[in-house]
């Protein structure tokens, strides 16, 4: 049983690094980029430092890097719906933290089966 629970999980591993991949690949691929000079008028000197300020002035293999490590311990960068940086995962801000949440799963689930 312990290692066919090592190969599923060996195998969303796998997986889960080839769909990141892909998704960054597509990303880079698309034509244009997130700060057209048309849009909203930046001048060249603008876009170059929004392009330093985001990383997008360093090779493609060095921002999946950047990304991939970043994915991995839960950094997904600052939000752009909420002000500020999101809380971090391990905050007791964080959604889905909350102790009361675990308290009442239980008693939801014998009451949905009953």
């Amino acid at each position: 049983m312990t290692g066919y629970i090592i190969k599923r999980l060996t195998s969303l591993l796998f997986v889960m690094v080839i769909v990141s991949i892909i998704v960054f690949t597509m990303m880079n691929l698309l034509p244009g980029g997130p700060y057209g000079m048309g849009e909203r008028g930046h001048t060249q000197e603008a876009l170059e430092n929004l392009k330093r300020k985001y990383g997008l002035d360093k090779p493609p293999l060095e921002r999946y890097l950047i990304f991939f490590t970043n994915a991995l311990r839960l950094d997904f960068g600052n939000s752009f719906s909420v002000a500020g940086n999101p809380p971090s995962p391990k905050s007791s801000r964080a959604p889905g933290r909350s102790r009361s949440m675990w308290a009442y799963t239980p008693s939801s689930w014998l009451s949905a089966s009953a």
